[in-house]
């Protein structure tokens, strides 16, 4: 029984590190880019998305499972590459506010 568990754990710290994955390719083929559109409500959208997307790779970056963690922090690389950031530390900079309000939602949900 305890060998399911651990087969059973070990199967979903895959699917997390291969869904990481997923979203760090599709990330980088959405147009993020602030510079490319110049429509605002889509520009608005994109940040919504990113900044969603950002904060649940975060939460997997700091994971104690090292496949998950090192996926979580490739896709970040790869969304602030593809968003035309020099860095991981420029694209949460740009969008803490985005993430703040994300992290109060959150937690403002989790207690009713």
């Amino acid at each position: 029984n305890s060998k399911n568990q651990k087969e059973e754990i070990r199967d979903q710290i895959i699917c997390q590190s291969l869904s990481l994955s997923g979203i760090g390719i599709i990330m980088s083929n959405i147009s993020i880019s602030k510079n490319i559109n110049s429509d605002q409500s889509l520009e608005n959208l994109n940040n919504a998305i990113v900044s969603k997307v950002i904060t649940v790779v975060l939460e997997n970056s700091s994971s104690s499972e090292q496949s998950q963690s090192r996926s979580a922090r490739e896709c970040l690389k790869t969304i602030a590459y593809s968003a035309g950031f020099n860095s991981v530390k420029n694209l949460v900079a740009s969008n803490c506010d985005y993430i703040v309000d994300i992290i109060c939602q959150t937690i403002r949900y989790s207690k009713n």
